[in-house]
Parts: C-alpha cells; sequence; structure tokens
C-alpha cells in the first residue's frame, strides 16, 4: 500500500496534562500547603494515583472536580501504612514528609519498587 502526504498547514491547540512527575511533585505540595489547592490538567496515571491515595492516607481531602483536582490539607495525620505502588518518585519523596506525622509511617510499595535501593532516603 502507498501513502502520500502533502505539505499542509497544522493549527489549533492541544492541552497537555502535566508529567507524572510534576503531578506527584504538585500533590506533595498541595499536602504540605494547609488550606485549599486546585491542580488543573493533572496527568492521569498510575503514579499520580498513587500519590494522590498517599496524600489522602496522610490526611488531605481530595476531590474530583469537573475540570480539576481540589485538595484540602490541615496537616499531616499518622497512617499505619502507606502504599506507593511502583512510584519511585513517590516513595522517595514522601519518606521526608512522612517524618513529619506524629507516630511511626511505613512506607511499602508494590512489584518491582520492592526491590529499587532507598538506602539514600
Amino acid at each position: 500500500m502507498k501513502k502520500s502526504i502533502q505539505p499542509s498547514v497544522i493549527s489549533g491547540t492541544i492541552d497537555a496534562p502535566a508529567s507524572k512527575s510534576m503531578a506527584q511533585r504538585a500533590l506533595a505540595a498541595a499536602l504540605l500547603a494547609n488550606g485549599t489547592t486546585r491542580l488543573y490538567k493533572l496527568s492521569s496515571n498510575n503514579d499520580s494515583d498513587a500519590a494522590t491515595e498517599i496524600i489522602e492516607r496522610l490526611g488531605a481531602v481530595v476531590s474530583q472536580e469537573e475540570d480539576y483536582l481540589q485538595i484540602t490539607s490541615n496537616g499531616i495525620i499518622s497512617p499505619n501504612e502507606v502504599n506507593c505502588g511502583e512510584a519511585g518518585l513517590s516513595v522517595r519523596m514522601f519518606t521526608p514528609i512522612s517524618s513529619l506525622a506524629n507516630g511511626t509511617v511505613t512506607l511499602n510499595g508494590e512489584g518491582s519498587l520492592r526491590n529499587r535501593p532507598v538506602d539514600m532516603v
């Protein structure tokens, strides 16, 4: 099969979601900021979903609105365990954040995350 492509002009706009690492960082910042934060165009992927669950476990109230994610945080609580899924950035980033809780917090993971080096945190 032969296809021909002719020169043309492309126009328009595309709303690109944030990268998964930027989404995780924004979620962590929302947890640390006392008050309400709105995050627009957050990327939807396993790592961002894990970070959303982590901030909920650490005390944030998260609600999905029509075109943004709303996070309300009044400080960090101390859950027994936080699951980071397979998100390497989340386990490294939320380890020091979890230390702000009163009490012991166990960070756990799944799949390949359980074999990754985390000695530096």
